[in-house]
């Protein structure tokens, strides 16, 4: 694995970033029209294997020759993919080719949130999800378990749950000695993108209400039903907070601003955008 260990910032949802190559694909082959390894074909067939929005790709024959060397006409680029068309060569015919995409999966900061004092050092996904939900996914695809000097978590030879699903628990009384060690983990997160801005309601009839459900109802295609995060601002790019209004801004349910709590009967106009799975649409 190519890795690049990169600080990437969504509002204040932080992770580390580190790229990986998918599985070789060949999912076509040109005894059709040609050969198409495109990104949005493979991502359909894959969606466990491959993203949707690659940052680096490989292109080669299947017999592993780099496309450039059959001297046939192939177009090979992140965006798209791997494009032969029969057409376009010398024979009317092109070589089978494959494909590979190098893409982002995001791994968390290392959370140390307990401490074995009490009953052990639970670091479960529960817990960091609701202490840290601008840092911490709901559905880790992966965990490293270690303590919090570095050494992997086997290495202690103590009973110790390390799973994606549940995170890291180790109980004082499965051990020995009666104490574990004190140990932190991190998790590998889904890829996450931006929603456009929305401003769905106006405040002319009972407020302004720019809801999770009434957005995903009215726009499936551009929002998700579980958002990570969210950010709130004026239809005039100020800050929420900055009008003085009383106003609800959470991820939970979006942005509610009501007429009636206000000390002029009125809000201002809202809009509000959602941090969701790159995968969503």
């Amino acid at each position: 694995m190519d890795a690049k260990l990169i600080l990437v910032v969504f509002g204040m949802f932080a992770v580390i970033n580190a790229d990986q190559w998918t599985p070789w694909f060949d999912r076509d082959n040109p005894s059709g029209t040609g050969d198409w390894e495109t990104v949005g074909s493979l991502y359909s067939e894959n969606p466990n294997q491959m993203c949707r929005n690659p940052t680096g790709i490989q292109c080669q024959t299947t017999g592993g020759s780099h496309y450039t060397s059959t001297g046939e006409v192939v177009s090979c680029s992140a965006s798209t993919g791997l494009v032969c068309k029969n057409a376009d060569q010398s024979d009317n015919y092109c070589r089978d080719y494959r494909v590979r995409f190098l893409c982002p999966d995001q791994w968390t900061p290392w959370f140390d949130r307990d401490n074995p004092s009490g009953s052990g050092d639970w670091e479960t996904v529960g817990s960091l999800y609701r202490e840290n939900p601008n840092q911490m996914c709901q559905n880790p695809g992966n965990i490293q378990c270690q303590t919090t000097g570095g050494s992997d978590y086997t290495s202690t030879g103590e009973v110790v749950s390390c799973s994606a699903s549940t995170g890291l628990v180790c109980k004082n009384k499965d051990q020995p000695d009666n104490y574990c060690e004190d140990y932190r983990v991190r998790f590998l997160c889904p890829d996450y993108k931006w929603t456009p801005w929305f401003d769905r309601d106006n405040p002319s009839v009972t407020g302004d209400w720019e809801t999770v459900t009434d957005l995903f109802n009215e726009n499936p295609n551009q929002m998700c039903r579980h958002p990570q995060h969210l950010e709130c601002e004026t239809t005039g790019g100020s800050h929420y907070t900055s009008t003085g209004e009383v106003v609800s801004c959470s991820i939970r349910d979006g942005l509610i601003c009501k007429n009636k709590d206000q000390p002029d009967n009125y809000c201002e106009d809202y809009r509000v955008r959602f941090l969701c799975l790159a995968s969503y649409q």
